[in-house]
């Protein structure tokens, strides 16, 4: 009554090949979150900047943005 489960070259093959896949997935989304974050510190920074050294908000450039598309 005691089977014993043989896994066989393909279950094998088919498991390196999903965890080969599993880890270009999660390397593309590292690289992915990384640039988003950098994007987004760098936006950060340039409005901070905007703002201690010409007094400008981001409300204050939207509505020079808009105004500008308007006309």
């Amino acid at each position: 009554m005691n089977e014993v489960s043989t896994v066989g070259i393909g279950e094998i093959l088919v498991l390196i090949l999903l965890l080969v896949v599993a880890f270009a997935i999660f390397g593309w989304f590292m690289r992915v979150t990384k640039a988003v974050i950098s994007i987004g510190i760098t936006i950060f920074l340039f409005f901070l900047a905007l703002y201690f050294i010409f007094g400008i908000t981001p409300l204050g450039l939207l509505r020079q943005i808009v105004q500008l598309f308007q006309s």
